[in-house]
């Protein structure tokens, strides 16, 4: 007697280890920063395929395929990220580095969390790639008018730096004079 396949939603479920975890997000990481696979919108077509040789190459027999294992991790993963950005853009949350996880009080957490389906599990656990996923998919989550980058960021302190140094020795410059005005007025009629 053959036994029937199980198939459907949930029904073939794939458990990952840490060590697939990490190899995934390293892979993830590799095509990220190589320009061959990176586009605005993400990686190039066949990036699941090419990943799924880079882990196979990594753990032999790891049985991990790109459909639908790694398309569903991959999909997985980003939607946490992006949850947990928005939470920490918000008041009230925070960032444990040391545990690596969302540090709130659990009724701010509950209460935001009933505007988010993938946010249900994220309070308490942590979130080992949340660094590596954010140099991935940091720039997809930055849109509006007011959204820039960390050149425009850094370009901005380094404009404000020479700014503030041009007031500061505009300034100086006045307390100086003011000072020898003062100077030689004491002595006028002295």
């Amino acid at each position: 007697m053959i036994e029937a396949k199980k198939v459907g939603r949930g029904q073939n479920k794939r458990y990952w280890t840490i060590k697939e975890d990490d190899a995934l997000v390293d892979a993830l990481l590799e095509l990220h920063r190589d320009p061959k696979w990176r586009v605005d919108t993400g990686f190039k077509s066949g990036y699941l395929q090419k990943i799924q040789e880079m882990i196979e190459a990594k753990m032999p027999n790891c049985g991990l395929k790109a459909s639908p294992h790694i398309e569903s991790l991959v999909k997985t993963l980003k939607a946490k990220y992006a949850a947990l950005s928005d939470a920490l853009s918000q008041s009230g949350f925070g960032w444990n580095e040391e545990k690596m996880m969302l540090d709130c009080e659990k009724s701010v957490f509950d209460e935001w969390a009933k505007k988010k389906k993938d946010a249900s599990n994220l309070y308490g656990k942590p979130f080992e790639h949340y660094y590596a996923l954010g140099e991935i998919y940091r720039k997809d989550r930055a849109m509006g008018t007011n959204a820039g980058n960390v050149e425009d960021d850094e370009e901005e302190v380094r404009q404000e730096d020479a700014s503030t140094n041009q007031e500061s020795m505009a300034d100086n410059f006045f307390d100086q004079m003011n000072m020898n005005a003062n100077v030689g007025s004491q002595y006028v009629g002295s």
